[in-house]
């Protein structure tokens, strides 16, 4: 997708725009995955620039990637000791981890966590738990398409945000 709006994109002309499509973070789905493992030994986050808007409560992060002259942003917190994990409840109340996680519920961030069930290693990739949200008719003209394409993000974006 991001290839096929990005060709669009520069067909038409009147490029301006380094479209970037991410799996949407859908969040019950990341908080029932660490709630079934028995521990969470480490949540890896990566936050890039928000495409095509961004929002008020995110802008430090957007802010820090501008002084910075940086791609993205990571950050992952590992468990001291992987025979105990992390503390699961500390990771839902740390302001920065809550942060991060609302970033990637917008598609701003991605997430990816390991932890174990049964002593068995159990990987928890955004990628495998999205959020689908489809464009049934993108219309003739890659205007058209955009505007679809971006319509459909944001409705879906809207109905996951509380």
């Amino acid at each position: 997708m991001t290839e096929l709006l990005n060709q669009g994109e520069r067909l038409s002309g009147v490029s301006g725009t380094d479209w970037s499509v991410d799996p949407i973070l859908a969040e019950e789905e990341f908080d029932r995955w660490v709630n079934s493992v028995d521990r969470v030994v480490k949540v890896k986050f990566v936050f890039k620039r928000p495409n095509p808007d961004k929002a008020d409560d995110l802008e430090i992060l957007s802010d820090r990637l501008d002084a910075l002259n940086a791609e993205y942003i990571a950050e992952e917190v590992k468990a001291k000791d992987s025979r105990i994990g992390l503390d699961k409840d500390g990771l839902n109340n740390d302001t920065e981890f809550r942060k991060l996680k609302s970033a990637a519920v917008r598609s701003w961030a991605f997430i990816t966590a390991f932890g174990y069930l049964n002593n068995k290693k159990i990987r928890f990739s955004q990628n495998s738990a999205v959020a689908r949200e489809t464009a049934h008719s993108v219309g003739p003209t890659w205007q058209d398409a955009q505007m679809a394409t971006l319509e459909a993000a944001r409705r879906g974006r809207s109905e996951r945000l509380p």
